[in-house]
């Protein structure tokens, strides 16, 4: 038989040294897990300063391992022994940072999403089709990608292939009602075994919750078809176990769907004792050419024990193999009737809420405002209530709205100068009246005048004629006296009763080209201050929810409107405006107060 030979490689994977004194050689796999290699050399073989931390070493042609540790023991001889992992744990190296969310990833998607971060590992089969959420936290991406089939409640096994480069990672189904792929036969290659039962954790209900505190706990109880906050065990196992309850908590679950998914997963681990064999049995895999004889982590296997003291036939699958590769076909297996013993299962979940406080959780909020203003029958008034898209629970919204009277605010604005506006004309315009009738005078009138008259002749002028005497002065001279009186002449006339008559007639007044010009100088007006309401009081109003009709109110309403808020898929919109809008009978002067409360995550938006 050739000499097994250990291969070692740098970090860029590139061959450096090849060892064949490498000694204590032993291989641990787990199922679904990093599996572990150790080694040792003569602190005296020069090959000792190619196997470096980090770098990788491929032991008979099998996976590849990367150093992690070493220990050097005082001896006569001296030895160094080295602890490495499986290629896989490179994954572990890249981090998720801050928050990723995939919301109906189905498994191959969500698998994609974690590998695309890094180049070294591609994916190749998978046999699922699931669809759940995902969330992570600056995750790194061997913990992401491991999580990613919690939920599911079927068996599963993840298989590592190291031997081209990139490597490749297959998710397989672990058919455990098919017929076994591995037996193990007492007088073939049966060793020997140990079984151990263990029943102290057994749980018949579990209480499941994710993310969240207090009320905003995320429950199950929306998915669950009993509506219960927690799922119980089989009928048969309740009976024969009777109720014994437990909690399960792991606020990396935001999805209820996934989280009820990943508690019955759970349960089905939880509800039947732990019935776990270490069986030794001998390797014939370089031997027969038969594959029921090659034992691997994950495989369905057939355990028959012909103990003459009561034997076993169980039908499992392998959960742990340790292969010693110093002495041929030595290994041992562990199988079990679940993939994971219960003390297993509640380490993990201590282990996830150990790192949960990483994972953005958010907090208990409070936000609203009023908004006032003024609204008519045909103009409502809005009030945009913003939902966050970061809320994972919406706890109520309430509204209190008041209705008064319209307002207005009057004031006067000052003028800074003088203006002249004109009006003018295009022309002339002709103004036309019409009338006519009769004029009635029913009863006498009488006229009554008075003239003076004289009785003085009159020249050929027309004056009157003086009347005049001459007389001589003693001294000669001379002069003239005129005289003259009147005659008043009174006369009356009596006008009989007539009637006179008016025919219809127009007046046409004319109007030619003209403006007007008026100069208004410059002036200020005062300021006053004042609010001013109308006169008639609204009455009630129409309460509507982004356009559609929610409820009637009076002058005022105060209460709980979360009811009308819920869209078609039974939540409150997200990452949104809900309009609240009022209309009012009349025109009126509105007041809206809003108070919402949710819990949020600090997932979205900057730092400032």
């Amino acid at each position: 038989m050739s000499r097994k030979l250990l291969e070692i490689y740098d970090t860029n994977r590139i061959k450096v040294a090849v060892t064949p004194n490498t000694f204590d050689v032993q291989e641990v796999r787990k199922l679904n897990d990093v599996a572990e290699l150790s080694f040792s050399l003569p602190v005296t073989d020069e090959k000792n300063r190619y196997c470096q931390a980090r770098h990788f070493v491929r032991f008979d042609h099998g996976d590849m391992y990367r150093i992690m540790d070493h220990t050097i023991e005082e001896t006569d001889t001296g030895i160094v022994k080295y602890v490495c992992e499986h290629a896989i744990s490179t994954l572990a190296d890249r981090l998720m940072f801050k928050d990723h969310i995939v919301e109906g990833y189905k498994t191959r998607s969500a698998m994609a999403y974690v590998l695309n971060r890094q180049s070294d590992w591609v994916l190749g089969e998978c046999d699922f089709d699931f669809q759940y959420d995902y969330a992570w936290t600056s995750e790194n991406l061997l913990n992401a990608l491991l999580g990613i089939p919690l939920p599911f409640t079927e068996p599963y096994r993840f298989m590592f292939d190291t031997s081209a480069y990139p490597w490749r990672i297959h998710l397989k189904r672990i058919a455990i009602e098919s017929p076994p792929t591995y037996y193990v036969f007492a007088g073939l290659n049966f060793l020997g075994a140990q079984k151990t039962a263990k029943s102290t954790q057994v749980v018949t209900r579990l209480y499941v919750q994710g993310y969240g505190e207090g009320v905003n706990q995320l429950g199950i109880e929306s998915v669950n078809p009993t509506g219960q906050p927690y799922i119980d065990a089989t009928a048969s196992v309740m009976q024969k176990y009777g109720l014994i309850e437990a909690h399960f908590v792991d606020r990396s679950f935001e999805d209820a769907a996934s989280l009820l998914a990943a508690g019955r997963s759970l349960l089905l681990e939880l509800q039947e004792p732990r019935r776990e064999y270490e069986i030794d049995v001998a390797d014939l895999t370089g031997v027969s050419s038969n594959s029921y004889l090659r034992a691997d982590v994950g495989e369905t296997m057939l355990f028959t024990n012909e103990d003459p003291e009561g034997g076993d036939r169980f039908k499992t699958y392998i959960v742990e193999l340790t292969r010693n590769h110093d002495t041929d076909g030595d290994i041992s297996l562990k199988i079990a009737n679940s993939p994971k013993d219960v003390a297993g299962s509640l380490a993990d979940i201590a282990d996830r809420q150990r790192i949960e406080a990483t994972y953005a959780q958010g907090a208990v909020q409070l936000w609203g405002s009023p908004l006032v203003g003024n609204a008519s029958s045909g103009k409502p008034m809005k009030y945009p209530l913003w939902i966050p898209d970061a809320t994972r629970v919406m706890n109520y919204v309430r509204v209190k709205i008041e209705l008064g009277r319209f307002r207005a605010d009057g004031r006067t604005t000052s003028s800074g100068g003088g203006s002249a506006n004109t009006s003018g004309g295009s022309g002339g315009g002709t103004v036309t009246s019409a009338g006519g009738g009769d004029f009635r005078a029913t009863e006498p009138i009488r006229v009554v005048g008075v003239s003076l008259r004289t009785t003085q002749a009159i020249d050929d002028d027309g004056n009157n004629k003086p009347y005049t005497d001459n007389a001589t002065a003693p001294s000669g001279g001379s002069h003239r006296h005129y005289n003259w009186h009147v005659h008043p002449v009174a006369g009356s006339i009596t006008i009989p009763a007539i009637v006179i008559q008016i025919p219809s007639h127009t007046h046409n007044v004319s109007t030619s080209n003209h403006t007007h010009s008026v100069t208004i100088p410059a002036h200020r007006h005062d300021i006053e201050y004042g609010i001013y309401e109308a006169p008639e009081a609204p009455e009630s109003a129409l309460v509507s929810i982004n356009g559609r009709e929610a409820f009637t109110m009076g002058k005022t309403f105060e209460g709980d409107i979360t009811q009308y808020l819920i869209g078609d898929n039974g939540e409150i919109p997200r990452g949104r405006f809900i309009d609240i809008a009022v209309t009012p009978n009349i025109n009126a002067h509105v007041t809206i107060s809003v108070a919402a409360q949710g819990f949020i995550q600090s997932r979205e938006g900057g730092n400032y």
